[in-house]
C-alpha cells in the first residue's frame, strides 16, 4: 500500500521490529495524512488487529497525555474476539509538526497468561476457586511484589481516566487486567481495596480477576 512519502522513512523499522521482538508482537505502522488512517506496513499483525487498533489510534491521538508526550505505552487493551494486549504507540511528526502517523507495538498476553498459568501450577498456586475463598488471594503479604503499593490501584484508576461511579465492565477489566500483570494481587488488602477505588463488591472483585484468569488460559 501507498503511503505518505515522509512516512516512508520510518516504513523500515517495521520488519526490524517484527524480527527483534517475535511472533507474539504485532508491528503496524499507520498513516494518518489519510482520512481513512490505513495500516500501511506491517510484521506479524492480523488483519483484526488493524482494524480493531485503528479506532484506538484516532482515540489516542486527541488526548491530553498523547499531545504532551507524543507516544503511549502498554496500554491495556481487549478486543471484542476474545484477545487481550498491551499497546504501545509512537506518532510521528512532519517537519511541520504535524502529525504522519503512528508505529504501533501491540504485544499479544495470551503467551504471558500462559507463562503465569504454568509457573502457578508448578508452585502450587491455584486460585480456579478464588470466588467463594477471597482469602486464597490475600494469603501472602509479600509475594514478591517488591516495593509495590496498594497506592498503585488508585493510580492506575486516575491514570486510565476511569470515573467509578460511570465504568463500564469493559473499564473495569483493562483496570483489573493492569493490576493483575504488576502482581498486585500478591499484596494483602488488594481486593478490598480494589473494590474500594471502583466503588464495588470485593465478590465483584473476584468475579473480574475470575474471568480475566479463564480468558488468558483459553486464549
Amino acid at each position: 500500500m501507498a503511503m505518505n512519502d515522509e512516512l516512508d522513512r520510518y516504513a523500515k523499522l517495521v520488519p526490524f521490529l517484527g524480527e527483534a521482538l517475535g511472533e507474539h508482537f504485532g508491528i503496524l505502522l499507520y498513516d494518518m495524512t489519510d482520512p481513512s488512517c490505513p495500516a500501511v506496513s506491517s510484521a506479524n499483525g492480523t488483519e483484526e488487529e488493524k482494524e480493531k487498533l485503528r479506532p484506538l489510534l484516532l482515540e489516542a491521538a486527541a488526548s491530553r497525555k498523547v499531545r504532551l508526550e507524543g507516544y503511549l505505552a502498554n496500554y491495556p487493551f481487549s478486543c471484542e474476539f476474545g484477545k487481550m494486549f498491551r499497546v504501545s504507540m509512537y506518532f510521528l511528526s512532519g517537519a511541520d509538526g504535524k502529525v504522519l502517523g503512528a508505529l504501533c507495538i501491540c504485544m499479544r498476553c495470551e503467551l504471558f497468561f500462559q507463562m503465569d498459568s504454568f509457573v502457578k501450577g508448578m508452585l502450587r498456586f491455584h486460585m480456579e476457586d478464588m470466588d467463594p475463598e477471597p482469602e486464597m488471594l490475600e494469603e501472602k503479604q509479600d509475594g514478591g511484589a517488591g516495593e509495590l503499593s496498594l497506592d498503585a490501584i488508585a493510580e492506575v484508576v486516575r491514570r486510565l481516566g476511569v470515573e467509578p461511579e460511570r465504568a463500564t465492565q469493559k473499564e473495569r477489566m483493562e483496570i483489573l487486567f493492569e493490576l493483575y500483570g504488576m502482581g498486585i494481587y500478591n499484596l494483602k488488602g488488594a481486593v478490598a481495596r480494589t473494590a474500594k477505588e471502583l466503588q464495588i463488591s470485593e465478590q465483584s472483585v473476584y468475579r473480574y480477576l475470575s474471568k480475566l484468569r479463564k480468558t488468558g488460559e483459553s486464549c
